[in-house]
């Protein structure tokens, strides 16, 4: 692939942006952006990256639903490519062996 451009992404923890943990609550992240703190995001567990579906597999095997199993599961959303990280709110249901909705 000689005409191939090769991007370059870098994951947001290296711009700083990046979850803490409260050590009495390590659940409730404080999410901050260059050093701001993003209120909008706290106690988002999970990063969704817009450009790729990939990172839904990190709530996916964090929730470990059985078949049949909801679970409510919002992320700190990576808007791309303004560069925004905001609310998302989700849900999974599992409805089969390797199927979710």
């Amino acid at each position: 692939m000689a005409n191939a451009k090769r991007r370059c992404i870098r994951f947001p923890w290296q711009e700083g942006c990046r979850p803490t943990h409260q050590s009495d609550r390590p659940w409730a992240l404080r999410w901050q952006v260059n050093g701001v703190s993003k209120k909008s995001v706290r106690g988002c567990v999970d990063v969704d990256l817009g450009f790729t579906p990939a990172t839904n597999m990190i709530a996916l095997r964090r929730l470990s639903l059985k078949v049949g199993q909801r679970a409510e599961a919002p992320a700190a959303y990576l808007q791309f490519p303004e560069m925004r990280l905001v609310m998302l709110p989700q849900t999974y249901l599992r409805i089969g062996r390797t199927e979710y909705e």
